[in-house]
């Protein structure tokens, strides 16, 4: 059963499911996870709520988020964009695929260099490491990559989880 806080934004702790971080880590070596929890980390550096990570530096990183779904997600793809443009940072950022909101009109699609994958299915986010629910919307990955080879390698790796653009 899913637990209604899952259609709004009141809950930020959900999980990314393992298995997607575990198939982008063959292919991306991530330095941070920036929206995190120590129930919830994927990676053995992370930034909790405390600690900001809107705050931290991302020009030297190669950033993991899966970010609150709230009013300040707008904010975390701002921070991955401009990380990207102004240091070398690298940032792979999970979002729900919602190509007509704002955000996405500023921070995504007019970026041509930016790879979008727009992932097959819905995903089934976790609670705790347990399965809760699917989500009740389609999501993307937003590859805000300095390095060319990198995006590159992106695409040819990843194509089998959905569509890129």
């Amino acid at each position: 059963m899913l637990n209604s806080s899952m259609y709004s934004s009141k809950e930020h702790s959900w999980e990314t499911p393992k298995w997607l971080v575990d198939t982008l880590k063959t292919v991306i070596d991530f330095t941070v996870d920036a929206a995190a929890s120590t129930e919830n980390a994927k990676h053995e550096r992370f930034w909790t709520v405390e600690d900001d990570g809107l705050a931290q530096d991302w020009t030297k990183e190669t950033v993991w988020v899966n970010p609150p779904y709230g009013r300040a997600l707008p904010g975390w793809l701002k921070k991955a964009y401009e990380s990207s443009r102004e240091g070398g940072g690298q940032s792979v950022v999970l979002v729900p695929a919602r190509p007509d909101t704002s955000y996405w009109h500023r921070w995504i699609l007019p970026h041509q260099d930016v790879p979008i994958l727009f992932l097959s299915g819905r995903l089934k986010f976790e609670l705790q490491g347990k399965t809760v629910g699917t989500a009740n919307f389609p999501s993307a990955l937003i590859f805000f990559l300095s390095d060319v080879a990198l995006r590159e390698r992106v695409k040819a790796s990843f194509a089998h989880l959905g569509a890129f653009r």
